[in-house]
């Protein structure tokens, strides 16, 4: 594995906004920032057949090589700037980028979403909601920002945790990542409320008295205290929190998480229970629309991965 942020970009001044938070990361983490855009040939259609003019497409790949290269080096302060390549490449968005990151193994993929209102269905939506599903590398989704006078920096690290062995893996990868920051680390669980036994399906208009046990509040507590026993015994600053307020849970965690202070959410979208619903999780799709501090998403495919390296230095095989 390269020591690599990679970090697509459409050629929009939105996509850019990433870029602080990606040359912010290079720069602490000693990494190389890798910026890339994918070529996509005008197309037009002739007899109902596609035809590229060669002199135009020539021309768009070289005012796309050009946009690359003049990000190399307009970020402000030389100590900000992080030693930083580009590429330019070809096919279908997430092919392309899949295939980039296969061939360049990247510690991360740093890109935006669209904001608060959703991951909108366009270049840096669509490819941004596919990517995080399929990348064999965890995704760090930045969220649009207004100008700031000083960039972004990390001092609290939110990791939810849902009890599950995929959740918890997670864990020595995110504090791996970014240990040299000197962040701070809060463990999260929600404890769900449950109906009491003895209620049947919902009647039209009735309040249904959703409770929690304190004996379950005390368990997430002791599990949050165990798995941040190692962690503190390394020196690293660790607190843990459980929340109990009801539904709907993202919105839980959201509000957690700006109670903590967090300035990132770190998830495993492949989890069992709060975060295993769906192949992402309706939970962590909520999640990744709604808040408004980074996501940093370890999606299905990067579990896959890291089992195969794990047999793979074991000098197994993982048929």
């Amino acid at each position: 594995m390269n020591n690599m942020i990679l970090m697509p970009l459409d050629g929009s001044t939105l996509s850019e906004q990433a870029l602080p938070m990606a040359r912010m990361l290079a720069q602490r983490l000693g990494l190389v920032l890798h910026l890339v855009h994918v070529h996509e040939p005008r197309t037009t259609w002739i007899d109902n057949l596609p035809m590229v003019d060669e002199a135009e497409d020539a021309q768009d790949r070289n005012g796309e090589e050009r946009y690359l290269a003049s990000l190399c080096s307009d970020g402000g302060a030389t100590d900000m700037v992080p030693t930083t390549t580009t590429a330019l490449l070809d096919g279908s968005p997430v092919l392309a980028l899949l295939k980039e990151i296969d061939r360049t193994r990247p510690e991360l993929v740093v890109m935006l979403t669209h904001g608060r209102g959703g991951i909108a269905r366009f270049w840096l939506g669509s490819v941004a909601d596919q990517l995080i599903r399929v990348s064999p590398v965890p995704v760090l989704l930045e969220r649009p920002q207004v100008i700031q006078d000083e960039p972004r920096v990390l001092h609290n690290v939110l990791i939810l945790l849902d009890g599950s062995v995929q959740a918890e893996a997670i864990l020595n990868d995110v504090v791996a990542a970014f240990e040299p920051l000197g962040c701070m680390y809060v463990l999260l669980r929600v404890v769900e409320p449950h109906l009491p036994v003895g209620y049947g399906p919902m009647a039209y208009g009735e309040y249904l008295p959703y409770t929690v046990e304190p004996h379950m509040i005390a368990l997430a507590e002791q599990y949050l205290e165990k798995v941040a026993l190692p962690l503190r015994a390394r020196g690293l600053a660790v607190r843990t929190k459980v929340v109990a307020d009801g539904l709907p849970i993202a919105a839980v965690i959201c509000d957690a998480a700006s109670s903590c202070n967090a300035d990132l959410i770190a998830m495993a979208t492949h989890g069992r229970g709060v975060l295993g619903r769906t192949v992402l999780g309706s939970v962590g799709d909520t999640i990744i629309r709604r808040a408004s501090l980074p996501v940093l998403v370890y999606g299905p495919a990067v579990r896959h991965t890291q089992h195969e390296l794990a047999v793979a230095n074991e000098g197994g095989s993982t048929i």
